[in-house]
C-alpha cells in the first residue's frame, strides 16, 4: 500500500513538472508573438504616416525638397532591398524605385503607384499579423504565398488604373 502511495506521489510530481514546462513554453511563445505583433502595429502606423507626408509634399506645387529628401531617407530605412533573390524584397525594391523616381520629378502617376504599393503592403502586414495571431508562427511557404499573391494583386490593380 505504501508503495502505491509513493508511486502516486512521484507520478503527480512528474505530471506537475511536465505541466509547468509546457505552460512556460506556451507562455514564452505567446509573449514573443504578442511582442512581434505590437512592433508590427507600430511599424504600420509609422509607415502609413511617413507615406502620407511624403506623398503630400511630393504632389504640392512648392515642394520642400529638404523635407522630401528627409522623408525619402526615413522610408528607405524601413526597407531592405539588398537581397534581390528573396521573394519579400521585390516589395522593397519597387518601393525604393518609386521613391527615387518621385524624388527626381513630380509625377503624380508614380505617386499614385507608390500609394497603391503601400496600401497593398499595409494590407499584407495586416494579413500577416492576423495569421500569426490565429496560428502562431507562419511557415515561410505561407508567408511567400501571401507576399506573392498580394504583389500580383498590386500589379493587376496598377494595370487596371493605368499606372
Amino acid at each position: 500500500m505504501e508503495e502505491f502511495k509513493l508511486v502516486g506521489i512521484i507520478l503527480t510530481f512528474l505530471i506537475g513538472i511536465a505541466n509547468l514546462v509546457i505552460t512556460i513554453r506556451i507562455s514564452r511563445k505567446k509573449f514573443f508573438i504578442e511582442t512581434i505583433t505590437n512592433v508590427r502595429k507600430e511599424y504600420i502606423v509609422d509607415l502609413r504616416e511617413l507615406v502620407n507626408e511624403f506623398c503630400i509634399i511630393a504632389t504640392t506645387d512648392n515642394r520642400d525638397s529638404h523635407k522630401l529628401t528627409a522623408l525619402s531617407y526615413k522610408l528607405k530605412l524601413m526597407m531592405n532591398p539588398a537581397n534581390k533573390e528573396k521573394t519579400s524584397n521585390k516589395w522593397d525594391l519597387e518601393a525604393v524605385r518609386l521613391i527615387d523616381s518621385i524624388m527626381k520629378e513630380s509625377n503624380n502617376k508614380e505617386v499614385d503607384r507608390f500609394i497603391v504599393l503601400m496600401q497593398s503592403w499595409l494590407s499584407l502586414e495586416w494579413q500577416g499579423m492576423v495569421g500569426e495571431a490565429k496560428k502562431g508562427f507562419l511557415k515561410n511557404k505561407t508567408k511567400d504565398k501571401l507576399r506573392n499573391d498580394a504583389y500580383s494583386n498590386y500589379e493587376i490593380y496598377c494595370k487596371e488604373l493605368n499606372l
